[in-house]
């Protein structure tokens, strides 16, 4: 079976995973905790409110802890809330994203 096939395949089962995930905090939870997903795998897009302006910013699952309603990146001090998760990437691919 060819390479390309395989990783397509692996993708499609990746997107379909979270399609019952409806919350952002649910599809992050599935991330860490499901051992069959790997965090580094995956990054959240999220809206970061510096200096008066929105910016998108990515980061790693892997760089995050969750506490409560907000997710820390690991090194930084600050606390981002939920709600300003835009999307979740995996490999560079969307396979959540906000309803708008």
């Amino acid at each position: 079976m060819p390479r390309n096939f395989i990783i397509i395949v692996f993708e499609m089962r990746i997107k379909n995973i979270f399609k019952k995930e409806k919350t952002e905090r649910e599809a992050i939870n599935r991330i860490i905790w499901d051992p069959s997903l790997h965090p580094e795998d995956f990054e959240i897009v999220f809206l970061d409110r510096a200096h008066g302006k929105e910016l998108e910013e990515r980061v790693n699952v892997s760089e995050i802890e969750v506490v409560g309603d907000f997710f820390n990146i690991k090194g930084r001090n600050a606390k981002i809330p939920f709600h300003r998760v835009r999307k979740i990437l995996f490999r560079g691919r969307i396979v959540w994203e906000r309803s708008r």
